[in-house]
């Protein structure tokens, strides 16, 4: 004779088949499981940044063409004498320099770089940070 419900019977002479320890078992594995991911996955913001490096990026305005759009009545001498902050020439920053500054600037911001691309010409820089997690209000 066969058991509709698990398959061959089990002879008078064998101990039936106890399944009360693996049920509680497997069902104390989940409980665990379930006590151990009770906070949700990290959340994550993103940016991202077209970097454009250029060997001029620091250009001072010109003291002779402001002199020309005065008429003239400013030499260049003396503007570049009375306003040194404006008219100062800066030998460009290497580009490396350049990087290292960026990302130091935007890192102090918590992002980190997490990849760079191309789109067509365009350099791309991916950064993230965790998301803000909404404060609890009493």
């Amino acid at each position: 004779m066969t058991d509709s419900n698990s398959g061959p019977s089990q002879d008078q002479d064998e101990a039936p088949h106890d399944t009360t320890a693996n049920n509680t078992t497997a069902e104390h594995s989940a409980e665990r499981g379930k006590s151990m991911n009770t906070e949700p996955a990290q959340q994550w913001e993103y940016a991202v940044y077209h970097v454009n490096f250029s060997k001029d990026q620091h250009t001072s305005p010109s003291a002779s063409e402001a002199s020309e759009k005065l008429g003239g009545t400013l030499s260049p001498e003396f503007i570049r004498k009375e306003f040194p902050e404006q008219y100062q020439k800066a030998p460009p920053t290497h580009p490396a320099e350049q990087l290292r500054v960026f990302l130091n600037t935007v890192g102090s911001k918590g992002w980190e770089l997490t990849s760079t691309t191309h789109i067509g010409p365009l350099l791309m820089f991916i950064f993230r940070r965790p998301k803000p997690q909404p404060s609890a209000q009493p």
